[in-house]
């Protein structure tokens, strides 16, 4: 930990070959994932091939984090890497190219769909890389999102544990609290309307989906997709928070 209180990143390089050029388009948003399985078959898995993914079957990030917070660098930030699959925010549909992805080394859910705490020092490394990431793209707070807000229909990484409400006091991710007490009832009409407004993709995923994405991020003490006054007061304060 240096003098500013930011978490020094041991950063290593570890080149993968599946990206593209970015054509152009500025990276506008930073998505977090979980990988699911442990750090060397992960690197293995984004350097490699396979029957699934971005482009001819490729899978890549721009960053790994281990749980000892040690990073690795697989993609140049100029260029695209395939780690969004099919996704949506902010109207936009290619999120690859406007993107760049960290994997966070994690198990990920269980089969009871319970979920581990993340490390430690791979909390304060992210901190430290998504700062770094914002900083040279010119990002602001509320562009930093997880795979799951993106891609609700068949994605739940990072999961209910990731600490959002710590990032968001580090000016990573955005967070709100909210009076239910002056909502005056919920409406699946008025949830579409705040949930449109953060950038879920409402009009693209069941809707289920979307809500269920919003309460893993935002109200991960319960996560049932009920859109109830507790969850569309947290909607409009999010969408008011941008």
């Amino acid at each position: 930990m240096n003098v500013t209180g930011k978490q020094t990143l041991v950063m290593k390089d570890y080149p993968s070959g599946n990206w593209r050029e970015r054509g152009g388009v500025t990276p506008t948003l930073v998505i977090i994932h979980y990988t699911a399985m442990t750090c060397e078959a992960a690197l293995a898995r984004l350097c490699g091939t396979g029957d699934k993914g971005g482009q001819g079957g490729r899978v890549s990030s721009h960053y790994v984090i281990d749980e000892d917070g040690t990073t690795y660098r697989l993609v140049d930030e100029s260029r695209c890497a395939f780690h969004a699959g099919e996704a949506c925010w902010r109207g936009q549909r290619d999120i690859n190219e406007r993107s760049i992805g960290i994997e966070l080394v994690h198990e990920g859910h269980r089969h009871d769909g319970g979920i581990d705490p993340y490390a430690e020092a791979q909390m304060g490394a992210l901190e430290s890389l998504c700062l770094e990431v914002m900083a040279r793209a010119g990002m602001r707070a509320s562009d930093v999102w997880g795979h799951s807000d993106i891609a609700p229909h068949r994605k739940q990484d990072p999961g209910e544990t990731l600490p959002w409400q710590r990032l968001a006091r580090k000016g990573i991710g955005i967070w709100a609290d909210a009076d239910e007490r002056h909502v005056g009832g919920a409406s699946e009409a008025q949830a579409r309307d705040a949930l449109r407004a953060i950038g879920y993709g409402v009009d693209v995923y069941p809707f289920a989906d979307v809500v269920v994405a919003f309460q893993r991020h935002f109200r991960p003490s319960r996560v049932d997709g009920v859109v109830d006054a507790s969850s569309l007061a947290l909607m409009r304060a999010i969408a008011d928070a941008l």
